[in-house]
């Protein structure tokens, strides 16, 4: 239990570091995701001891890391969707499908199918180490933290913590496909 919880917050540290460039230490978010995501590997080889699974899920999550952010997640934190900025290609086909017209409820929606983009990472983890793919479905609930923090806090606050907790959800899902 004591492992999982660690896991868990490393994690948490981990995507909030891929999200500040390292805290502010780099200007590219590149390196960022390369030397967040690479420990996030390591650490699940740790628990694992499965270099394939440690090798997908490097792969997996520098990859989920990769594609647009800032459109979604910054108005489920409470932002006007800016409809100039480019905005990932499967949020855009959903929401176009989606009659709702609240901003942070269209951002919660475009980021938990963003967020989803994890799934893959996850149930990869879980097939190869033997445990639980389902786990995997919990990827799109990565959306809510920074859905529910914009209520009470303001969106730059409500997205820092939104990505503490999103790591959070994202190293409870891994460590449900280990250990399951």
């Amino acid at each position: 239990m004591l492992v999982g919880v660690l896991f868990t917050s490393a994690f948490a540290f981990l995507n909030r570091a891929r999200g500040s460039k390292l805290f502010d230490q780099t200007t590219s978010t590149t390196v960022a995701r390369l030397v967040s995501t690479f420990f996030m590997a390591l650490l699940v080889l740790l628990v694992s001891v499965n270099w394939p699974a440690a090798a997908w899920a490097w792969v997996a999550l520098f990859l989920w890391a990769v594609p647009e952010w800032g459109k979604y997640m910054g108005a489920a934190c409470g932002n006007r969707i800016d409809s100039t900025e480019k905005g990932f290609i499967l949020s855009e086909w959903v929401l176009a499908c989606v009659a709702a017209r609240d901003s942070r409820v269209r951002g919660l929606i475009g980021t938990a199918v963003r967020m989803a983009l994890a799934a893959p990472c996850v149930a990869g983890v879980g097939f190869l180490t033997g445990g639980a793919v389902w786990p995997a479905s919990l990827t799109p609930f990565m959306a809510v933290p920074y859905f529910w923090l914009s209520y009470f806090l303001d969106s730059g606050r409500s997205w820092k913590y939104g990505e503490y907790a999103a790591g959070a959800l994202l190293g409870a899902a891994l460590w449900l496909a280990i250990a399951s």
